[in-house]
């Protein structure tokens, strides 16, 4: 036999040996995962065995408490009952004063708000005349020009989206008390049935006021798509920018009625009688002032022109209907915190019962890969040195599953606009658009090889990709440089393998190689070079957009002036090379073969010698390979014997399950017992709550009517309320109060009834970062703001307040740990507009915050528009804030909202004394109080 074909058997035989052991080792692979899986069983089971035998008893408890209970809600609902007849005794007394002054109002059919003229400035129910059958609610101006007014459109400060479809422009839109439309269904029923005069009134950003009215006014119904049938007769100083359109017809971005070849609403971006355009647009988009775009705002062109888009087109209310919100208003926060009380409850003890139900095992994985296809969110354990588990995403439907998605984005409902601290961190909802972190991306990269594939799509449906072989980030030592992103192939270009080596920047981090800070021009965070060609962290544009570069951008796919419509970043861990693990495992059998065989294939001819050394090698192969055999059929032997023992213990789980079942049944029934006692003690607490507060109400509006008076400054002894102190609320809310002279007007304040006695007017407030306060001189002189949520109650009105009489100042001040403190003063004033609100007066600190105001003292008001600091800069520009400035700061609790912990120097909201100026506080409260 020659000696090529002995080497080609014993080629064949060795060949055989690798794919036997390559069986063998994924056997064992799987037999490995098999029988972790049995243990984790196996100690869910030993657990659930043990909470089984505590639910026993934690259920015979909870059933004995649920009685107890049961009968105590029973007996405090009685008594809230005969409680209730008590308050209910006193309400009916107090009925027939209020009827007298609403039944007229409230129990009439009235055609218009002219038939209402008596009454204040509201909403109320009317009926136009025939031939349309059913009333609905408007809002009545019964102010401007002798009352009468139905306001049938309102925009005041963009809180409303006003670009809409036909369906909404017809049936109407927004909130009678706030921004609203309407409806054209409606004013063509107003106007229809009988004639209607119309005013606009306007004001722009500057407070300029102008009005334009029209003696008729007129519109179709919708078979003739609400033309505007007549629209004549101006006067007024805001020039005719409607009269021009009479006979168009009404247009949305969904119903092209104009006379343009294009659709002047999607052109214009709203929704008007248009013609071809426009010299009106006022439900065009609300720009706030001067603005580049053209005609697109809430426009009057006669008044301000095509690019000055106005800032209100409606009045405010009177007195007493504030008054009534301002009661409803306060009903409605006890109201909410009943709920919010109950809610816990029920949740505490949902949670309860899901404690007792929930097994004591969370399966770890080391990859996406291992996971199921039906789980989505689990924990990866990170390869050493990393010892932290991480909760992530997993794809497992793109190209055969296995990925870890650590950036998704989709609709623009989370903002990637971010610091540092929250890029390294991860932020988002896994379940929604979520960034995984870059500590986290680095653990997963640095612990193997991965691969990273970009998912991309536009808004017109079109998909493509980017795959990359390599791809891993350094530390934070090294700022998370890209080191490796390399073998492209895909569809969507090559954008990122021009960063290589490229360090990551975020908008308070610059290590991009700019003169500039590539993340606050561009809107983003990325591996920035100088500056872009991927900005996938960018702004959510929607589209085809005239910003450069700002949007959610990869330039090979739809370039720098198209923002996408999602973007899916994934890694997955790279597969290694199997025979390099065989050569490992098989060891010294094949190795030895190849070594003492090897000088055998350089003869012509082999002896018996040769055949025996082969015999013996096959030999040992095969006897290496039945010894394995025997190894896997004891792990499957002690398996099967695991899982026999495993079925037979849920067996026992599941009679003992059943046994319990009835025990939670029967505690079910208990449970909906106490539900429904909760729920009518909910309803009788609400109640009392809302005849107390009727009570209230009632004794002060009889009081006014009979002295015919409708201002809620007064009392019934006709005594002003100058202040919270004065008031004879002790509930903390939205009130009003008149200064004393020599200032005419009333003001809407928040009052803390609480703190230190209550008595306190609140003149800032902040507590979550949802308001903006690097504002304008002209905001902050007027303020801004939700008294309700966070607000600055404006420079005016602080001064009248304290110049009225002597007043004293606390300020509270709360950290992201939970620590709080505060910071007193006895005397606290500040002058008028004329003298730059200057602080005149502040002394007499007592406190636990330290002293970081009254440095200030002496000092004018700051803001980014008006430089009155003792800097050679603009201290408010610099530190980002509006505040009593020196050169520069020791406080800026108007400055940026920024979370805690930060590497930004003073910009933050800071009190010096208290955390220093790398750290910005979690919330703030300023409130003064008069000190006689």
């Amino acid at each position: 036999m020659s000696q090529r074909f002995l080497g080609f058997l014993l080629i064949l035989a060795l060949n055989g040996g690798f794919a036997l052991c390559q069986e063998c080792n994924n056997c064992e692979r799987k037999i490995d995962a098999l029988s972790g899986v049995v243990d984790g069983l196996v100690k869910s089971v030993e657990n659930l065995r043990w909470l089984s035998q505590l639910n026993g008893e934690t259920i015979a408890q909870l059933s004995f408490n649920g009685k107890l209970v049961g009968q105590n809600l029973s007996a405090v609902q009685r008594d809230l009952r005969q409680l209730l007849a008590g308050q209910l005794s006193i309400i009916s007394d107090q009925k027939i004063v209020l009827e007298s002054l609403t039944n007229s109002s409230r129990e009439s059919t009235f055609t218009s708000c002219v038939d209402l003229r008596s009454q204040p400035s509201g909403i109320y129910e009317i009926r136009p005349e025939n031939p349309f059958k059913e009333p609905y609610k408007v809002l009545c101006d019964q102010e401007y020009d002798s009352g009468g007014w139905v306001v049938i459109q309102h925009r005041y400060e963009g809180s409303t989206n006003f670009y809409r479809n036909w369906k909404q422009y017809k049936n109407g839109f927004g909130n009678l008390d706030g921004e609203f439309w309407l409806g054209l269904d409606r004013i063509h029923e107003l106007t229809t049935s009988k004639p209607h005069e119309l005013v606009v009134l306007l004001e722009d950003f500057d407070g300029n006021k102008t009005y334009a009215r029209y003696d008729l006014f007129e519109i179709g119904g919708e078979s003739q798509l609400y033309v505007l049938t007549n629209i004549t007769g101006y006067t007024g100083s805001a020039g005719d920018s409607l009269g021009g359109v009479k006979g168009m017809k009404f247009s949305t971005l969904d119903s092209d009625n104009d006379t343009w070849e294009g659709s002047c609403a999607v052109a214009y971006s709203g929704a008007w009688w248009y013609g071809a355009c426009h010299r009106s647009n006022l439900n065009g988009k609300y720009l706030r002032g001067e603005t580049h775009e053209y005609a697109t705002a809430m426009v009057w062109y006669s008044f301000r022109g095509v690019t000055e888009p106005l800032a209100s087109n409606w009045s405010q209310h009177g007195f007493m209907f504030e008054l009534l919100v301002t009661r409803m208003v306060s009903l409605q926060q006890q109201i909410a915190d009943e709920r919010a009380q109950n809610q816990d409850t029920m949740r505490n003890l949902i949670g309860i019962f899901q404690n007792l139900i929930k097994p004591n095992f969370t399966k770890i994985y080391n990859d996406c890969k291992e996971v199921l296809a039906a789980e989505r969110i689990v924990k990866l354990q990170p390869e050493k040195p990393f010892k932290e588990p991480m909760t992530v995403l997993c794809d497992q439907e793109y190209d055969s599953g296995g990925w870890v998605v650590i950036q998704h984005r989709f609709d623009g409902t989370t903002n990637f606009y971010r610091d540092w601290k929250e890029y390294k961190n991860g932020f988002g909802n896994l379940e929604g658009e979520f960034w995984l972190g870059l500590d986290r991306i680095h653990q997963l990269t640095a612990s193997k090889p991965h691969e990273l594939v970009v998912l991309l799509e536009d808004f017109e449906g079109n998909k493509t990709y980017a795959r990359y072989a390599h791809f891993a980030i350094g530390g934070e030592a090294q700022l998370y440089e890209l080191t490796q992103i390399s073998g492209y192939s895909g569809t969507a270009g090559d954008d990122m393998g021009g960063v290589k080596g490229m360090k990551f920047s975020t908008l308070d981090s610059d290590n991009d190689t700019w003169d500039r800070n590539c993340a606050v021009v561009y809107t983003g965070a990325w591996w920035y070079g100088a500056c872009h060609r991927s900005n996938l962290n960018g702004k959510y544009l929607r589209g085809e957009t005239k910003e450069y570069a700002t949007g959610m951008v990869w330039h090979a796919f739809r370039g720098h002036h198209y923002a996408l419509k999602s973007s899916k970043m994934m890694i997955r861990s790279m597969l290694t090379i199997f025979s390099v693990i065989i050569f490992l495992n098989v060891g010294s059998v094949l190795a030895d073969t190849s070594a003492t065989l090897a000088p055998l294939l350089s003869r012509d001819e082999v002896h018996g010698f040769p055949f025996e050394l082969i015999m013996t090698r096959l030999q040992q192969l095969e006897h290496h390979i039945i010894e394995k055999d025997l190894q896997f059929d004891a792990r499957i032997t002690s398996l099967v014997s695991a899982v026999d023992n495993l079925v037979v213990s849920v067996d026992r789980l599941n009679w003992q399950a059943q046994q319990s079942g009835r025990t939670i049944n029967e505690l079910g029934y208990n449970g909906k017992v106490i539900g429904q006692n909760l729920t009518a003690l909910q309803r009788d607490v609400r109640d009392l709550l809302a005849r107390q507060q009727t009570l209230i109400t009632r004794q002060e509006l009889s009081q006014l009517a009979l002295q015919g008076r409708c201002n809620a400054t007064f009392d019934g002894a006709g005594r002003k309320y100058t202040s919270c102190k004065t008031l004879p609320f002790r509930t903390s809310g939205v009130y009003q109060i008149h200064p004393e002279k020599s200032f005419k007007e009333p003001m809407t304040v928040l009052c803390d009834q609480e703190y230190d006695s209550g008595g306190w007017v609140v003149i800032q407030h902040r507590f979550d970062g949802t308001t903006n306060f690097y504002r304008d001189w002209k905001e902050y002189k007027n303020g801004f703001g939700d008294l309700e949520g966070e607000f600055w109650l404006g420079l005016d009105r602080i001064h009248q307040l304290t110049s009225s009489k002597p007043h004293e100042l606390v300020v509270l001040l709360e950290d992201f740990e939970g620590n709080s403190t505060y910071a007193k003063y006895d005397l606290f004033e500040i002058g008028g507009e004329s003298q730059q609100y200057t602080l005149t007066k502040l002394s007499g600190y007592t406190g636990t915050a330290g002293d970081s105001l009254s440095d200030k003292l002496g000092k004018k008001f700051t803001t980014l528009d008006a430089d009155n600091d003792t800097w050679d800069k603009n201290c408010a520009v610099e530190y980002t804030g509006a505040w009593w400035y020196t050169a520069c700061h020791s406080s800026n609790l108007n400055g940026l909202y920024l979370r805690g912990e930060t590497k930004i120097f003073a910009k933050g909201m800071v009190w010096k004394s208290f955390r220093g100026y790398h750290h910005s506080l979690k919330s703030s409260k300023m409130m003064i109080r008069p000190t006689s």
